[in-house]
């Protein structure tokens, strides 16, 4: 059993000279194919498994897949030979075969020298400087040799081909990295401007009248809190008192929830008010010596009070603080009695607030039918288990148990906080690539699933889109409908088309007009045997059309003005080919509505149009129509990619990017600023400086999307299709506030709305939501005392498992926590604000209290669970520094912490500025010294035999300049030594295994949180160190980020090797005690440091040192993976059949 990823590593260094002196020799034959990377297919590389080409089936599978994509393509030839493979990093060009011919017949492999020994056989005898220059050319054709000989061997084909795979990756991570853009807090749309009137300031009067209510407001306060202290005080006038209380408990249910929770429209004077009744009713229940003079009915009309100003204050950390109140009055009723058994201190008639809050709905929540609850929902979580089976009582004056009221509460901003919180990466629902959709306009809804099929009328009274459940079991590619269309076309996987809705002309192709309720697949292009591969499809408001593989047309439903092309007016109700294209290879349609025109374009980059020709709509100057395909002259030149059929008028795409709009103007729909027709393809300058990638039409607005992920928008504005102005049209293209943040990859259009989708989700909340966010010191130093409160003997020491109750509040409040720190990164607010500053207390408690729940043993998985998603979250605020006693258990805990929201990214950035700072300071006469040592250092803990605390090198690679390492190289550096710890108790523990005859140890082939850290962490290491040598010039030096990183990288490769440098030899000394050893070691490692992220880290070098042999030996990085040649060389030595590979 060989160790195929060592033997990588070990076989790279050779091979990496060679080829790298080649490179720079600029002598090396050109390929025969070309790496074509293809924009379309960049999401899709960026899900794949890198790892997968490190096994012969996984690259065979990959290298495959890029020549079936056209990725790969080749300059003539049938198939590669191995020496094709030599340059396929630089500049390509086509080497004719009559090239090769001349080549080999002017430069015989060995005439040189043969020629030469022969002229002395008959002559006289050469001299000493003939003899070493006949010597030199023996030593060169050995070398051209062995060259040749080493590119032709098995291993060298799939190193070139795992280089080949690696840069396209790199070019998809590259791509992705050059997206990204500053994020900013999404925010509405201002409120229009008000009139001149109401913006004048407040008159005096309104100032006096202001005045005069708060004094009003003050005094009555004051009257009344008195009146009721004397009243309880002496017990006289009690029915008063009482009917005080219930007339301000009426008033208040009254009234909607969250009345105040906009405190800028509601009068200083009430929020006084507010204030001062809160504080009063607060201390009747805090204040022992008094309370016990108040009639019990008092008592509880005071706490429904108080329940019911939280309630209308709508902030969070009201609603904490009256659930901490009910848990306080429950355990001090439950004190006083003394253990006996009763209610009086422990409950209250709070079921009218319960019911309240029940109906309170989060504006992004979606209430999902019974009958729909498998498919759109992921499995429940303890608080929607708990409210599911939940039944309140019917009797209002029944009094309910505090503790369970307080549950219910928490239970209920569980629910609402969850469509606010950002996705769990941890979470089966929400494996792979997130999307969100955004819509705008007259409807918005949500979609679902890829390949499955959702609808939703838009006078729909469904909360949710439904399944279409005839094509649950079809995986649909496509689908096609018209903003003023009623049927619907959808594109299977395997070519089928399906159709169904309104079939008024034959639009369905079903050969009749009927309609049809469920998706019926169109015969015409049903089975292999009608030899119809269907591409694309397309719809009309009465019309459809399809194109095949083979570029042809066809096109059926209503025929009036010509639209299907055929020639006549008459209405089709099967698809039927447009002949007038025959020859030209179709590649995009867009179908019109009511006088409708259609628009193909052609592989070319042509245009043709037809139909009817009202307001110049078909661009040939004129408003004749047609009703055969005529070319649009005017986009002869421009390679147009794609068309779009609005209403009386059309949008073209050039391949660069550019807008072309004409036809009918009305409310600005062609974006030119003028409501006049224009009869040609006219340019929109407004767009000019912006590569458009994407368009889409409704009946009168239109959207772009640039590949700055910027969404334009201009034309009709009736129903809100532009949410960024309230006029009636909107000019010109001008870009959507807020989106470019959200990473939009996809824009659509129907008759008043818009859509726009992400390509992973950018989940963003304000700083203040209804009921759910609040952040603010108040909030999070209440969060704080729930939490150790309810959480007590959740560590998994206590008996287990634990009462529900414990579970939904702990569940409920870690889930409340994680949204308020996620809001305050997202808002970019400072921790020192909210009170969780660098050792503050509130910071270190809440800390120990969510590291403590997040990895102690025997812990709840569904409380554990939420509070990695805590610190998966709030990382940056929870643990701005890893040390401290709990240092270990703080980086088992957030080992997936950097995993998500782009948290890794940003923290490499913060990492490269600082060694960026690092190297501006060595700079000075000292530093080619420090480079010298740090590299000697590194050299003498690669070879050292001895057991070395890593945590204890704190000079040169290890840290710079005496200040403190930044979290992210402790992470890493932590990780490494976790992992390394681990490999080397496995392998101690294979050797006792098969020393006691007991089976091998079954080894899980997936990989640990902390190696996918790693490894996304070294990928982006080297994307930027890709996208630098790619990107920019070189001149008089590398820039200085460019350096950083590359001096990042040294540091995580000198890191990676001396724990390498550790493993490898406890696995060769196991290893070489017999075969079964060996295989077994093989096992452990190859899931290992060594056998995931060493292989691709060679391969990164190797293919970072192709491009730019220059800057990695700026970074000196070679020099300490060659510092591993002598391991990995005595490890694979102890293959069977080793001889084998070498000869």
């Amino acid at each position: 059993m060989k160790l195929n990823p060592l033997v990588l590593c070990n076989y790279s260094a050779t091979w990496l000279a060679a080829f790298a002196a080649k490179r720079r020799e600029e002598k090396m034959p050109s390929p025969s194919f070309t790496l074509n990377p293809q924009m379309r297919y960049h999401d899709k590389w960026l899900k794949i498994d890198l790892q997968r080409a490190f096994s012969s089936e996984g690259l065979s599978e990959m290298w495959n897949e890029m020549v079936k994509d056209e990725e790969i393509t080749f300059n003539g030839e049938e198939s590669m030979n191995p020496e094709d493979f030599t340059d396929c990093f630089g500049t390509q060009k086509k080497e004719e075969p009559n090239d090769k011919e001349r080549k080999e017949d002017e430069d015989p492999p060995s005439s040189v020298h043969q020629s030469i020994i022969e002229s002395w056989d008959w002559g006289r005898q050469p001299d000493e400087t003939e003899l070493k220059d006949c010597l030199m050319v023996l030593v060169e054709d050995q070398q051209k040799l062995s060259g040749q000989l080493a590119k032709s061997t098995l291993s060298a084909q799939r190193l070139r081909q795992r280089l080949v795979i690696l840069e396209r990756y790199l070019i998809s991570l590259s791509h992705s990295m050059r997206e990204e853009t500053y994020k900013f807090c999404w925010k509405m749309p201002s409120s229009p401007p008000r009139p001149a009137a109401d913006n004048k300031g407040p008159r005096p009067a309104s100032k006096s009248v202001e005045g005069l209510a708060r004094v009003g407001s003050r005094a009555a306060l004051s009257f009344a809190f008195a009146f009721l202290r004397r009243a309880w005080r002496s017990g006289d006038d009690a029915d008063l008192c009482t009917e005080l209380l219930q007339e301000s408990l009426d008033a208040l249910r009254a009234l909607p929830e969250a009345t105040l929770f906009d405190e800028t429209t509601v009068s200083p004077v009430w929020l006084e008010v507010v204030e001062r009744a809160t504080k009063f009713l607060s201390d009747v229940h805090g204040n022992g010596s008094t309370k016990g003079n108040i009639p019990l009915q008092d008592q509880h009309l005071v706490l429904a009070i108080l329940l019911e100003l939280a309630i209308q204050r709508g902030t969070l950390s009201q609603l904490l603080y009256v659930v901490l109140l009910l848990l306080r009055l429950w355990e001090n009723g439950t004190r006083e009695m003394d253990n006996e058994r009763s209610t009086q201190g422990t409950s209250a008639p709070l079921l009218s607030f319960l019911q309240r809050f029940q109906n309170i709905h989060s504006s992004k929540e979606v209430v999902v039918s019974e009958e729909d609850s498998e498919i759109l929902t992921a499995p429940l979580s303890p608080n929607e288990s708990f409210l599911r089976y939940l039944t309140l009582p019917q009797d209002n004056d029944l009094a309910i148990d505090l503790r369970q009221t307080a549950v219910v509460i928490m239970a209920h901003l569980d629910r609402l906080a969850s469509p606010c919180s950002p996705p769990n990466c941890n979470s089966p629902s929400h494996k792979g690539s997130l999307q969100e959709v955004i819509a705008w306009g007259f409807w918005a809804g949500n979609f679902m699933p890829i390949g499955a099929v959702y609808t939703q009328n838009y006078k729909s009274t469904t909360l949710a889109p439904m399944l279409i459940h005839s094509l649950s079991s079809k995986k649909i590619i496509k689908l096609a409908a018209h903003p003023d269309g009623q049927h619907f076309l959808a594109l299977s996987s395997n070519g089928e088309v399906y159709s169904w809705g309104c079939g008024d002309g034959g639009r369905l192709g079903h050969g009749d007009a009927t309609y049809v309720e469920e998706p019926t697949v169109i015969a015409a292009f049903s089975g292999k045997q009608t030899g119809k591969q269907v591409i694309e499809i397309a719809c009309g408001s009465t019309y459809s059309a399809a194109i095949t593989a083979d570029g042809e047309l066809y096109t059926w439903g209503r025929g009036n003005y010509g639209r299907l092309g055929h020639g006549s007016s008459e209405d089709v109700t099967t698809p039927m080919l447009v002949t007038a294209l025959k020859g030209q290879k179709v590649v995009d349609v867009s179908c019109g509505s009511g006088d409708a025109q259609t628009l193909a374009v052609t592989e070319n980059g042509q245009v043709w149009s037809w139909g009817d020709g009202d307001y110049g709509k078909l661009g040939r100057g004129g408003s004749d129509g047609c009703k055969t395909p005529k070319l649009v002259e005017k986009l002869q030149d421009l390679d147009i990619l794609k068309v779009c059929c609005g209403s009386q008028f059309s949008v073209a795409l050039t391949k660069d990017g550019q807008v072309y709009t004409w036809g009918k103007g009305d409310n600005q729909r062609l974006g030119h600023g003028t409501d006049e027709h224009v009869r040609y393809p006219k340019l929109l300058d407004c767009l000019q400086g912006k590569k458009v990638v994407d368009i889409a039409v409704g009946s009168t607005h239109c959207l772009a999307l640039t590949d700055e992920g910027e969404v334009h928008s201009w034309g009709s504005n009736d129903k809100l299709q532009h949410f960024d102005t309230l006029f009636p049209n909107k000019k010109q293209p001008k870009a959507l506030p807020g989106l470019n943040s959200k990473h939009i990859v996809g824009i659509s259009c129907g008759p008043g709305q818009s859509f726009a989708w992400s390509s992973c989700s950018e989940w963003s909340v304000g700083q203040r939501v209804p009921f759910v966010v609040d952040v603010c010191p108040m909030t999070f130093e209440q969060l704080d005392l729930l939490l150790r409160q309810v959480s007590e003997g959740m560590d998994g020491s206590s008996d287990w498992p634990p009462p529900q109750e414990k579970e939904c509040m702990v569940v409920a409040t870690l889930n409340l926590l994680r949204l308020q720190l996620h809001a305050a990164i997202s808002n970019q607010m400072a921790p020192e604000e909210l009170g969780l500053g660098l050792g503050s207390t509130l910071l270190n408690n809440l800390k120990q209290t969510v590291v403590m729940l997040a990895s102690n043993a025997g812990v709840l998985n569904t409380v554990q669970s939420a509070a990695q998603a805590v610190l998966q979250s709030g990382w940056s605020v929870l643990l701005p520094n890893c040390r401290g006693k709990s240092q270990s258990t703080i980086f088992t805990a957030s080992q997936r912490c950097l995993m998500a929201d782009g948290g890794l990214e940003s923290a490499l950035d913060a990492a490269i500025t600082a060694e960026i700072q690092d190297i501006e300071a060595k700079k000075e006469a000292q530093k080619e010294k420090e480079i010298d040592e740090q590299e000697a250092n590194a050299s003498t803990i690669l070879r050292c035999r001895t057991t070395l605390d890593k945590d204890l090198i704190n000079t040169g690679i290890y840290e710079s300049s005496g200040k403190q390492s930044l979290p992210l190289v402790q992470l890493v550096q932590q990780l490494l030594r976790n992992i390394a710890s681990q490999t080397i108790a496995r392998l101690k523990d294979v050797a006792r295994r098969i020393s006691n005859y007991l089976e091998a140890e079954h080894v899980s082939k997936e990989r640990s949180a902390s190696l996918d850290l790693l490894l996304r962490f070294q990928r982006l290491l080297v994307s930027k160190l890709y996208l630098g040598v790619t990107d920019t010039e070189t001149v008089n030096g590398y820039n200085p980020e460019l350096l950083g990183v590359g001096s990042l990288l040294k540091k995580y490769i000198a890191l990676l090797c001396a724990h390498i440098g550790d493993i490898l030899p406890v696995a060769t000394s196991i290893a070489s005690a017999g075969r079964r050893h060996f295989a077994e070691v093989s096992r452990v490692i190859e899931g290992d440091l060594t056998g995931v992220l060493l292989p691709e880290l060679v391969l990164s070098i190797a293919l970072l040192l192709t491009i730019d042999a220059g800057l990695m030996q700026e970074t000196g990085s070679i020099p300490l993976l060659a510092g591993l040649l002598e391991h990995l060389d005595r490890f694979n030595h102890l293959a069977p059949g080793h001889e084998m590979d070498e000869n």
